[in-house]
């Protein structure tokens, strides 16, 4: 027998809620080579190769032909993994917006530090060669280190992702100061961003990074779920505006404890892509 509760409500607030902290927190991952997507896919198919673009053909002043020319391009295959926060709802939950809001709030960053540490745990020295900034006391970054490291990132669109300890030392300290939290980029990188514990999953005493687009492959999807399972669960798919990323969740009647359950899911990968294309940030 299928779930008789409306879920419209419950539906509605965790997808507002997911995709404020996913906005929030992985915003910086537009600034990479991604394959996002809302397509279902089984246990059989969690591979997806990811187009990273590594040079293209010079362009033409008043051409004859129109056909000359292409883009280089290698496939990164990357795997993807079932990511699950399942959580108990309560009917004071149900019954109350705001506590519907914290509780999808909390199990939500949780899936987000997932997806991060997913992709953190490709920068490493052994992925991308020694660091090019190096030395530097723990908490100590300056603004001649990111000189340093935009020097060192070749081509355009560049990105530089540290962690919090060192990107604090950029943030204004009064209203008159450039507003690093207010803006995508800064210090001549196209995006300029930061992240809390993901650097835990990256390589020792990493604290950051400079790359383009082709640096990190990364991918998601959605799980299949078929038969009496989906049956008995109410599921939808919300999706991240400006980013695409796609998470689906789930709510559903226990039969065994007749309580309430919800679970946010993605199916999410990272690869590294072309390893030239970033340059890493190490302290001593």
């Amino acid at each position: 027998m299928s779930n008789t509760f409306d879920s419209a409500l419950v539906n509605s607030v965790l997808a507002q809620k997911g995709i404020s902290v996913l906005r929030h927190k992985l915003s910086w991952l537009k600034a990479f080579s991604t394959d996002f997507s809302d397509e279902v896919r089984d246990q059989r198919s969690r591979t997806i190769n990811v187009p990273v673009y590594t040079a293209t053909s010079a362009v033409q002043t008043n051409p004859t032909n129109f056909e000359t020319g292409d883009t280089t391009a290698t496939n990164a295959a990357v795997a993807l993994n079932h990511i699950s926060k399942s959580f108990y709802i309560t009917s004071a939950d149900y019954g109350k917006g705001t506590r519907l809001e914290s509780l999808a709030e909390i199990n939500m960053n949780v899936v987000a530090k997932a997806i991060e540490d997913a992709v953190f745990a490709k920068i490493t020295e052994a992925n991308y060669g020694t660091a090019v900034v190096t030395g530097i006391t723990p908490g100590a970054m300056s603004e001649a280190n990111l000189k340093t490291l935009w020097g060192a990132v070749g081509g355009t669109n560049k990105a530089c992702v540290l962690a919090d300890s060192e990107f604090k030392n950029f943030i204004g300290t009064n209203l008159t100061s450039f507003d690093v939290l207010g803006s995508t980029g800064a210090y001549g990188f196209d995006t300029f961003d930061h992240s809390g514990a993901g650097f835990a999953s990256a390589g020792t005493k990493i604290v950051g990074f400079g790359a383009t687009k082709g640096a990190l492959a990364i991918a998601s999807a959605i799980p299949e779920y078929s038969g009496p399972v989906a049956d008995m669960l109410s599921s939808e798919v919300f999706e991240v505006p400006d980013l695409g990323l796609a998470v689906q969740f789930n709510v559903w009647g226990s039969t065994a404890s007749r309580n309430t359950w919800g679970s946010f899911d993605v199916l999410f990968g990272a690869a590294v892509g072309d390893a030239s294309q970033a340059k890493l940030v190490k302290t001593v």
